[in-house]
């Protein structure tokens, strides 16, 4: 027997479910019908308990469509046992119109999604993750759902549990043309998160090197830095990235940033040993002299921790060319 200890007090785990299924009484309106008996209506009894309903009383009907009334709390304990419709045996995700919105959200399906919204599910009701339609679109780069959830009334400034809205998601998954159309219904592209992150933060975190551009297009301080001085430069030198490092350079980013460590985006890039990065940063104004707290250099730390290809970068050699799979690599 399953027994699970509570402040020295051993359960048993079945008598435990009981308790809390015992403690199941409420459905979310986006799983039921609702309707208060009357005189006018004819009572049916409870499809679980068998007990008619009494005057005055609510009772709801599964969004399934079964044509029985019950109890609540009887219907409620049910789904809880079975995982749905104690008659057609659907499941409860099956007919939930706040999930069948946030599905089709999700899958970037618009005609579902407007069938959801016309049939009078809320634009903005949250799933059980507490996302909102608007931020699972966003995840997933559906532009399309974003413009039709926008045009129902979908506020682009509502946040999520983790305080991030829209257009955060749609940057840190690295959705160039969903972050657009955010910006276009008027996404706050001033965003900080309790990193001190911004967007182009996020965005870089993606790889993403068009939704880069265009924050940049539309203005995102290029030089930026986060709590822990971080700027985007860091981050895109430590990917190796050539692309953004230029991209960012050429927006505005500072090569000699130093994070809290003291370092620039040079000496992550030379300690990770990318050599065709390592050049260009230098070929684009790096110091090699910056030290960081500890006192060392870029060469200094390239050389510590063996990064052959930087050290020639960083002395000036010819780094050597192979192809590899397709792709041209410098050795």
């Amino acid at each position: 027997m399953a027994l699970l200890s509570i402040e020295g007090t051993a359960f048993d785990a079945s008598t435990l479910r009981t308790a809390y299924r015992d403690s199941v009484t409420k459905l979310p309106d986006s799983s039921v019908h609702r309707k208060i008996i009357d005189n006018s209506t004819v009572a049916e009894p409870c499809p679980i308990c068998l007990q008619n309903g009494d005057i005055g009383v609510e009772m709801v009907m599964l969004r399934c469509e079964c044509p029985h009334w019950g109890h609540e709390s009887c219907m409620a304990k049910s789904i809880f046992e079975t995982g749905g419709c104690p008659t057609c045996r659907a499941t409860q995700f099956s007919f939930d119109t706040v999930f069948l919105l946030s599905s089709a959200c999700t899958n970037g399906d618009v005609s579902k999604a407007r069938h959801r919204l016309e049939s009078g599910t809320h634009h903005s009701s949250r799933d059980i993750f507490d996302g909102t339609p608007l931020i699972r679109a966003a995840q997933n780069g559906h532009r399309e759902v974003i413009r039709l959830l926008v045009e129902y009334g979908a506020s682009v400034s509502q946040e999520d549990m983790y305080h991030q809205t829209a257009i955060c998601w749609a940057s840190k998954e690295g959705h160039r043309d969903a972050v657009e159309e955010l910006l276009l219904a008027g996404g706050d592209m001033s965003y900080l998160d309790s990193k001190g992150q911004t967007l182009l933060h996020l965005a870089l975190r993606s790889g993403s090197e068009e939704t880069v551009a265009l924050l940049l297009e539309r203005g995102i301080a290029g030089s930026a830095a986060d709590s822990e001085g971080v700027t985007a430069l860091h981050l895109a030198a430590r990917d190796g990235s050539k692309e953004l490092i230029n991209l960012l350079i050429d927006n505005g980013a500072e090569t000699a940033a130093k994070d809290k460590l003291g370092r620039t985006p040079l000496h992550y890039c030379a300690e990770l040993d990318y050599g065709a990065a390592t050049k260009l940063l230098v070929d684009r104004g790096s110091s090699l002299s910056a030290t960081d707290n500890a006192g060392r250099t870029a060469r200094e730390l390239a050389q510590e921790a063996g990064s052959d290809r930087a050290v020639r970068a960083l002395d000036g050699e010819p780094l050597s060319i192979s192809i590899i799979e397709g792709r041209v690599v410098f050795l």
